[in-house]
């Protein structure tokens, strides 16, 4: 039997809802991973054969030069899959709601507009104010795209460097206007990474400023996996795993 051809075209959106959901999703655990990098020990030094092939041991010889490079590596990728995912969340969000020459209108609105123009377009009402945060802290964040993705090195002013407390605050106002948008949405959408950083922010901007403040040690021990601290803190492990709208 022949699907309806309204009924394809509904399946082909929600095949391509379904893609952008994923997408987005994966470049905000992406910047969580990185800003977990910036500040752990596991990930700012190499390590080599310890004399003898018993264990291994930092090179010490880079040490504490080697390991602000690759903090500033890792901080600048953070901030680069925050600015993703939150362009990827704003078009999951009209994708699912728009259609036709509405969608293409406002598919080419800058990524800030569609956080404050797009739910206008779908629901008639304002979910963000520019001038009260996460707006604000987003404009900062989409603001720095252009610096990362056509650098203008030949200039004099070098790679854009951000410390990890920059990129906690920018991952926490991605899920923040994120989830403004998802929980606005019809049906309402879930997604377990903006949940887990929105209910649980303190701790992704506590370990930016630590980062930030003191590098690691060598004989540090690793940084925990953010998302895993924020659910155990949370005392989401005790409860059956929520079901992400993908």
């Amino acid at each position: 039997m022949t699907a309806a051809p309204d009924s394809s075209a509904r399946a082909e959106r929600e095949t391509k809802r379904r893609e952008r959901s994923s997408l987005a999703g994966s470049y905000l655990n992406r910047a969580i991973d990185d800003l977990r990098a910036s500040g752990s020990s596991d990930r700012l030094y190499y390590v080599i054969p310890a004399p003898g092939g018993e264990g291994r041991v930092p090179r010490a010889a880079l040490g504490k030069r080697l390991a602000r490079g690759r903090q500033r590596d890792f901080t600048r990728s953070s901030v680069l899959f925050a600015i993703l995912a939150a362009e990827a969340y704003a078009n999951q969000y009209l994708q699912a709601h728009l259609s036709g020459k509405e969608f293409e209108a406002a598919d080419k609105l800058p990524t800030f507009d569609k956080y404050l123009l797009g739910p206008r377009l779908v629901s008639g009402q304002d979910l963000l104010d520019r001038q009260e945060e996460p707006a604000g802290t987003l404009r900062e964040l989409l603001s720095e795209r252009s610096k990362l993705v056509h650098p203008k090195l030949d200039k004099g002013s070098g790679a854009p460097r951000y410390t990890p407390a920059d990129a906690a605050r920018y991952i926490v106002a991605v899920a923040d206007s994120a989830g403004w948008l998802l929980a606005n949405s019809e049906p309402v959408q879930f997604d377990l990474t903006v949940a887990t950083v929105d209910s649980e922010r303190q701790l992704f901007l506590a370990y930016g400023r630590k980062a930030t403040d003191s590098l690691a040690k060598p004989s540090d021990a690793p940084a925990p996996d953010l998302v895993s601290e924020a659910w155990r803190r949370g005392g989401w492990l005790d409860k059956p795993e929520p079901k992400a709208n993908a």
